[in-house]
């Protein structure tokens, strides 16, 4: 299966919404903020998995400079210009187990890396196995978004 990975722009930024709302990683108003925030600032980006013309799957990147997990995380809360976290990250249920994820989340690592990326975070609750499949190691559960989520890091 041919997948080609594209910037999330104007022209597919709804497109991509709905595959994160539909997939549950965030709530609609919340989500298209953020992706709107994504078409004009630098550090927040997401990128698109296409398999032909129909966009199969999305993953941002973001830095956490509001401390938006500091509550779950308290003193290990990373900090710094060179902490990135996962953002968004969804497949459509039918073009799962294909390595699309896979795709997506090199593509970010190369991001986050060449914009001075040493730890990558992500908080998940279902997806753990994969992350830790990624390369991601577990460092602890905390409370966020209205339940346990399992946090997770990479280093480079």
């Amino acid at each position: 299966m041919k997948v080609l990975i594209k910037p999330i722009t104007k022209k597919n930024v709804k497109e991509a919404i709905n595959i994160a709302v539909a997939a549950t990683v965030g709530e609609r108003p919340e989500v298209e903020k953020d992706m709107f925030k994504n078409l004009t600032e630098k550090t927040n980006r997401y990128f698109a998995a296409y398999c032909g013309q129909e966009m199969v799957g999305e993953i941002g990147w973001y830095q956490d400079k509001e401390g938006f997990a500091k509550k779950a995380l308290g003193d290990i809360f990373p900090e710094g210009e060179d902490v990135f976290w996962v953002a968004y990250f969804s497949i459509k249920p039918s073009f799962r187990s294909k390595g699309i994820g896979r795709i997506l989340m090199k593509k970010i690592e190369t991001e986050v890396k060449n914009n001075g990326c040493r730890k990558l975070w992500v908080y998940t609750l279902r997806a753990r196995v994969f992350y830790e499949k990624c390369g991601f190691k577990f460092v602890q559960q905390g409370f966020i978004e209205d339940c346990w989520q399992n946090f997770l890091k990479k280093s480079f």
